[in-house]
């Protein structure tokens, strides 16, 4: 395969032209750093490993393999397990518009809208008169990885929409975690 302009190739893998990429830093195939990412000394990152546009990775950190980074820094000496994803978009709504009568005089969402029979109780996605429809709030901040950090294959740390969520110095967390920044 052929690499236009702006990308290049490096040690089997995807690196944009202004990307930084330290000269003791490991790519294995098919691993991606986008525009702007900076790869310090001594880092691995896995097969298929993505690197987004921005993302700073500390000296001598391990990216596993399949692992994406999004609007976030990485520190010195971390380990990524296969599969983490850090900086993706978190899971934040607010009320939004009250809900709207459909076509047929059913609030959109209501059972009766989408032709399923009323049966008076809450199930889950049942709109109801009066009901504020729940709008995406956006998510615009960073992720923040101390030194010394462990995460477990399948965790995910999601960006915050009014600050940035921070794991600290030393944090180990275990596989399949699910992280966030809380409201409050």
């Amino acid at each position: 395969m052929r690499l236009r302009l702006p990308w290049r190739a490096l040690q089997g893998a995807t690196v944009h032209a202004s990307a930084r990429i330290h000269p003791s830093a490991v790519l294995l195939p098919g691993a991606v750093v986008e525009a702007r990412a900076y790869v310090g000394a001594g880092c691995v990152l896995g097969p298929n490993a993505a690197v987004g546009s921005g993302v700073t990775v500390g000296a001598g950190t391990a990216i596993g393999p399949n692992v994406t980074l999004q609007h976030c820094t990485i520190g010195e000496r971390c380990t990524l397990h296969a599969g983490v994803h850090i900086g993706a978009d978190g899971f934040g709504f607010v009320p939004g518009q009250p809900a709207a009568a459909g076509p047929s005089g059913a609030y959109v969402g209501h059972p009766a809208a989408d032709g399923v029979a009323a049966t008076g109780s809450h199930r889950l996605g049942v709109v109801l008169p009066g009901d504020r429809l729940p709008v995406k709030k956006p998510q615009l901040r960073r992720v923040l990885i101390g030194d010394d950090v462990e995460i477990g294959a399948g965790s995910c740390i999601d960006r915050g929409s009014w600050r940035d969520t921070v794991v600290g110095h030393h944090s180990k967390l275990d596989n399949l975690v699910q992280a966030r920044v809380a409201p409050g």
